[in-house]
C-alpha cells in the first residue's frame, strides 16, 4: 500500500502555541538526554501530550490512516542532537525496525523544534535530504519508507520529536496514548 512509503512535508503542521512551549521545557531538561541524544521516558510523557493531540487531530494525518479514531504509540520520542555529535545519528531504516510492538500499518511524524538547514542536519530518504525545514513543520513517514538522520554540522543544537500514530484497527502490544479518550493504555 502507498500509505506505507509515503514521504510528505507539511509546512507549519503545528503551531507555535504548541511547538515553542514544548522547545522550552526541553531545553530546561537537556542535561537529561542520554548518549544517542533521547531525553527520558518521563520527560517526553509530560511534555508531548499537547503535540501528539494536536498532531493527531490533523485531517491529512487522519485521512492517511483511514480514521479518525487515531493512537499514539506512548511516550513519543524528543531527541536533541548537539553539533558534532556523531552517536545521535540514525542510519538508513525503516520504522518497523525500531516498533515492531505496532502489529500493522502506521505513519511517524517528525517535528523540527528548531530551523533545520542543510548544516543543522535533519532527515532524508533513499532519494532527498528533507531540509531546509522551519520548527512546527512537519515530516509524514509511512513505516515502510526508509530514512536516516543527518549529521549536526552547524552550530546550535537540533531538537525534534517524532510521534507514531495509527488507528485503532491496528494493535501495539506496547502503551499508546488513545486520542479519543486522552487515556494512556497498558497492553493486555
Amino acid at each position: 500500500p502507498m500509505m506505507s512509503i509515503i514521504c510528505a512535508v507539511v509546512p507549519n503542521m503545528v503551531p507555535p502555541s504548541v511547538w515553542r512551549p514544548m522547545l522550552r521545557l526541553l531545553l530546561a531538561r537537556v542535561g537529561e538526554i542520554d548518549d544517542r541524544g533521547q531525553f527520558p521516558g518521563a520527560v517526553r510523557a509530560d511534555y508531548l501530550r499537547p503535540a501528539a493531540q494536536e498532531i493527531g487531530a490533523h485531517p491529512l494525518v487522519q485521512r492517511i490512516l483511514g480514521s479518525s479514531r487515531l493512537l499514539c504509540h506512548w511516550p513519543p520520542m524528543a531527541r536533541c542532537v548537539r553539533p558534532g555529535d556523531d552517536n545521535a545519528q540514525w542510519p538508513m531504516h525503516r520504522d518497523t525496525k525500531y516498533n515492531a510492538h505496532i502489529e500493522g500499518e502506521f505513519i511517524t511524524v517528525w517535528i523540527p523544534l528548531v530551523a533545520i538547514d542543510a548544516a543543522c542536519g535533519g532527515l532524508r530518504t533513499a532519494h532527498r535530504e528533507l531540509a531546509p525545514l522551519m520548527a512546527g513543520d512537519a515530516v509524514i513517514l509511512g513505516h515502510e519508507c526508509e530514512h536516516a538522520s543527518m549529521p549536526n554540522r552547524s552550530d546550535r543544537a537540533r531538537l525534534s520529536c517524532d510521534f507514531r500514530f495509527f488507528s485503532e484497527r491496528t494493535r501495539s502490544t506496547k502503551h499508546y496514548l488513545n486520542l479519543t479518550s486522552g487515556e494512556v493504555v497498558e497492553p493486555c
